[in-house]
């Protein structure tokens, strides 16, 4: 087996939208207008006018069908602006959810910059992961809703741009730039919603030699190691969801704990930085589980630690305790 998983945490933002829409959480406040954060100490939350009265461009089409957006007139929208286009029934979204969108962007002139509707697939992301524009600007919406976003410059590329900006051609978004986006809402979920991981059942499924798991279901587990027989490839299922079964077209969002074999202290946890993570559909370890189950996947290493020059880590298994919140549905429809 591949390591999509332990690749996923290290690296935030494996699905991020083309031209950067997500930004890893760890980039500074210095750094483009649509870095991260959820409510952290000091950060600005931007005024959403959402009246529906500021000054939108035209778009015409569908929930589903590509949009045509027309140049923007007049004065540019000052603060991010929502407005729903054709409204869904769905959950509303929060501004710490994870998203799966389809969507148009364009330059106040009608000049389209990126279309997933072109490109033929949605995009999935949290929204402690975008610009500010599209985090702020989507809270609040529902899932199946059509919207449209204005958002100037400061809640988007701010005075660097983005694409290619820093290269000496023309940017994709240049800086300076107010960009109108559609947006259409397939999917949400909300990752502080750990209820299915404590609804589970834990098996009674051995987990390989050397490999003990401690903690309750729905909270932080442990890794223990003995001996130093490590591991092969394996998916053990500790805990079994009651929730669906994951299929591959899913996006699975899951905490996870993860160490090197032998090693005392886990080399990382999303559960101590509350960040839930992401991955795309099809993994095949997870793909036929079900929501709420806590796994354990081993995988074994993948360099011979004599070698010269090999990467220590590569010479150690690698050992992750996976607990599956929740799903957003690659194939949902409006609504």
């Amino acid at each position: 087996m591949t390591n999509p998983l332990m690749k996923g945490l290290a690296v935030c933002a494996t699905l991020a939208i083309s031209l950067g829409l997500v930004a890893c959480s760890s980039d500074s406040e210095s750094g483009q207008s649509g870095q991260s954060g959820s409510a952290q100490s000091g950060e600005v939350v931007p005024e959403v006018d959402r009246s529906g009265d500021a000054n939108f461009p035209d778009v015409t089409g569908d929930f589903g069908q590509e949009p045509t957006i027309s140049a923007g007139t007049g004065t540019e929208p000052t603060t991010i602006s929502a407005r729903t286009l054709s409204k869904g029934d769905g959950a509303e979204v929060t501004s710490d959810d994870f998203l799966l969108v389809n969507y148009s962007g364009a330059l106040w002139n009608g000049k389209v910059f990126d279309s997933s509707f072109t490109s033929g697939s949605p995009a999935a992301f949290g929204l402690d992961q975008v610009i500010k524009g599209w985090k702020y600007g989507l809270a609040s919406q529902h899932v199946g809703d059509r919207v449209q976003l204005v958002i100037p410059a400061e809640w988007g590329y701010g005075e660097t741009g983005s694409g290619d900006a820093q290269s000496g051609k023309e940017a994709t978004i240049p800086a300076n730039a107010t960009l109108v986006f559609v947006v259409d809402i397939i999917d949400a979920l909300d990752p502080s919603d750990t209820s299915a991981l404590s609804d589970a059942s834990a098996t009674k499924d051995a987990t390989p030699e050397g490999i003990t798991v401690t903690g309750d279901l729905g909270s932080e587990p442990k890794l223990e190691f003995s001996g130093d027989t490590a591991p092969g490839d394996t998916v053990t299922t500790l805990a079994t969801g009651k929730g669906e079964a994951i299929t591959d077209t899913d996006y699975v969002v899951y905490q996870a704990v993860g160490s090197y074999f032998g090693d005392s202290e886990p080399a990382m946890s999303t559960w101590t930085t509350q960040n839930a993570q992401m991955l795309s559909p099809g993994v095949t370890e997870v793909v036929g589980k079900t929501v709420g189950s806590r796994l354990l996947i081993t995988y074994a290493a993948t360099a011979d630690a004599s070698q010269s020059g090999a990467d220590p880590s590569a010479s150690k298994a690698t050992v992750m305790v996976v607990d599956i919140i929740g799903v957003l549905h690659g194939t949902s429809s409006k609504g």
